[in-house]
């Protein structure tokens, strides 16, 4: 895949992560204002469905933004750490538990981490959420969270990854189909209407995004990165989250091809990226065939 523009190897620094930043641009903030956190944005909801946290769980969330998860993975009776290297998303996180009546005490923490490096003792946690942050990292700094991500979670835990946009439809899908699709439209409502209808930039990329996507993904690149950290992992793309955005004119083409695709074709179209990884262990030929068969036969859910 081509090398992105932004793929420098410098970290993003955390004071770009301001208040503004989570309340404005990061996924979900419009939810938040107006719930304050007590309810989830889709991303967050398809997120627990697949930790299925419990109050037997020791949760942490690793770039905990705003801290929804933190919020409701406590309200489940976890034990549970946030942590993020922005201190607007400390105070936030520590607002979004306020509204909700909690405060910090030995089983809900939060605090600021600014490194790789974390200090918890070997298997620690039984659930990691690992959500719309891989993006924002380098190369360098995934591969040793991934690490330290192993290293601390218990056999049978679960790491939790989202990521978003699907490297492969900014890079292919977008200005090969969803692009060049978009201008045929522009051009059929210009001659019917007298004006576009989409108007789509030629890199679908925000401004925000190109400040701080410095590490967009791929399955391909995903199941490369857990399994060179010692995971086994289950990584796919979604298109149930798309319902949201479906007007969103970055989702013409995406809208129409995504829903009757398979594999390969729904990798190329979806923009939502999903994993579920665990330690490795040993596996007997039967026990993998699940895995080998999600593979074949889409790499979806």
């Amino acid at each position: 895949m081509k090398e992105h523009p932004l793929s420098a190897g410098q970290p993003v620094p955390p004071a770009v992560y301001t208040r503004e930043y989570y309340l404005t641009d990061n996924s979900g903030f419009a939810l938040w204002r107006e719930t304050g956190g007590s309810e989830l944005e889709p991303r967050h909801e398809y997120a627990f469905a697949q930790a299925k946290v419990t109050s037997k769980d020791v949760v942490l969330d690793y770039g905990c933004g705003r801290g929804e998860i933190v919020l409701h993975s406590a309200l489940r009776g976890a034990r549970v750490i946030g942590v993020d290297y922005s201190q607007a998303a400390i105070e936030l996180s520590r607002e979004t538990i306020g509204h909700a009546g909690l405060c910090e005490n030995d089983g809900l923490q939060i605090f600021l981490l600014d490194g790789k490096q974390l200090p918890f003792p070997d298997e620690t946690f039984t659930r990691i959420f690992f959500l719309d942050v891989i993006e924002h990292l380098t190369p360098v700094e995934v591969s040793t969270i991934l690490r330290e991500f192993e290293r601390v979670l218990r056999p049978q835990g679960r790491l939790i990854l989202h990521t978003a946009p699907n490297r492969t439809y900014y890079d292919y899908a977008y200005p090969r189909f969803t692009y060049p699709f978009s201008k045929l439209l522009d051009s059929i409502f210009e001659k019917a209407r007298g004006r576009s209808f989409y108007n789509l930039p030629i890199d679908p990329r925000t401004p925000s995004e190109k400040v701080v996507h410095i590490n967009e993904q791929s399955l391909g690149s995903i199941r490369k990165s857990l399994e060179g950290a010692g995971f086994e992992c289950r990584a796919w793309v979604s298109d149930r989250l798309l319902n949201g955005v479906a007007r969103n004119p970055r989702y013409v083409v995406s809208r129409m091809l995504i829903k009757p695709s398979f594999w390969p074709l729904n990798s190329l179209f979806a923009t939502d990226l999903w994993a579920v990884a665990r330690k490795e262990e040993g596996e007997t030929l039967l026990g993998c065939l699940p895995r080998i068969v999600h593979a074949l036969l889409g790499a979806r859910e």
